[in-house]
């Protein structure tokens, strides 16, 4: 499903979540090419998660 996935110039990504899940949509969407897209990662609550991953801030929803 991903390998279908087509971004255009200057879109850039947030990834929802920052659990084991969103690590490794991380890892496959660097994997293809992406991770210069990548901004942030997104929780509705930040409470009992870390600040950053993989260099990248975790950003609560409501922030934004």
């Amino acid at each position: 499903m991903l390998e279908n996935l087509l971004l255009k110039d200057k879109q850039n990504i947030a990834i929802y979540g920052a659990g084991m899940v969103a690590d490794i949509l991380f890892f496959r969407l660097s994997s293809l090419g992406y991770r210069d897209r990548i901004k942030m990662f997104l929780v509705t609550d930040i409470s009992g998660n870390e600040m950053s991953k993989f260099g990248l801030d975790v950003v609560e929803l409501s922030e934004q």
